[in-house]
């Protein structure tokens, strides 16, 4: 078996996972996959193995492999991964990040910010909503290019895709929706400060504020979800949009070659 095609396909079903082509439950065949790759399934089932040993995907009696989706307990431990990953490379990244790295974070989130703008209100599907997903994965990855580590860019950027990808998405009826992406807006804008004021301390504090609430906020509206089950049949988002440089990081992540 070669191995290309094996990692051809752990590609594919990865991006279409990323993408949200793929969405959290869906059952992943191996004979679709099969033949719109024009390949056989044996690569496809070495990929999915692969995925599930990521926790991308996992095996269902009696159904097969699904896109997993994360528990309430998984949500609770990848955020208090994240802050302990996060909050140290924020320190030492306000040491290392070039001037260039600095102007890449200011257009990313001058990118999200104009993309709020055309959102609508209390509304959180949508190419916009899901371009500003993929906008705010950007900016923390970039954050973790600026340590120059490669191990550590790999393993931020795994549990990025659990929390940011496999998670339900959903608003909670007490936050508006609008009111939600400011508060993201206003937290990246201070971690971008205290990063171009080259302090450490700052940094820290600052990715540390915004990943809590950012926790505490998903945890509301896992809960919420719980107790309505209303987005039981979540439709896939086939419209998404992904930044290349965000494909590129992935991809380079998936390669083990870190940032260029």
């Amino acid at each position: 078996m070669s191995s290309s095609l094996k990692d051809r396909a752990y590609a594919f079903i990865r991006e279409k996972i990323v993408t949200g082509v793929l969405p959290p439950g869906e059952r992943i065949s191996d004979l679709e996959i099969s033949k719109e790759m024009g390949v056989s399934r044996t690569p496809v089932r070495e990929a999915l193995a692969h995925l599930e040993t990521q926790g991308l995907v996992e095996q269902e009696p009696g159904f097969g492999p699904k896109v997993r989706r994360l528990s309430r307990e998984e949500l609770v431990e990848s955020f208090e991964l994240r802050e302990i990953l996060e909050c140290g490379a924020a320190a030492i990244a306000a040491q290392r990040i070039t001037d260039s790295e600095l102007r890449e974070l200011s257009v990313l989130l001058e990118e999200y910010e104009a993309t709020v703008k055309k959102v609508g209100e209390d509304c959180n599907e949508g190419p916009h909503n899901w371009r500003l997903s993929i906008l705010d994965i950007a900016f923390h990855l970039k954050i973790i290019e600026a340590v120059k580590n490669h191990s550590l860019l790999r393993a931020v950027g795994d549990i990025q895709l659990l929390t940011g990808i496999l998670q339900r998405r959903a608003d909670v009826p007490t936050v508006p929706h609008s009111d939600r992406l400011d508060h993201v807006c206003s937290d990246h804008r201070e971690i971008l400060l205290a990063l171009e004021a080259r302090d450490p301390s700052l940094a820290i504090a600052s990715l540390q504020k915004h990943l809590r609430w950012a926790r505490d906020f998903h945890l509301e509206a896992f809960d919420w979800e719980q107790r309505t089950q209303t987005r039981a049949g979540e439709s896939s988002r086939e419209d998404a949009y992904h930044p290349l440089h965000v494909l590129k990081i992935l991809r380079r992540m998936e390669r083990g070659t870190g940032p260029d």
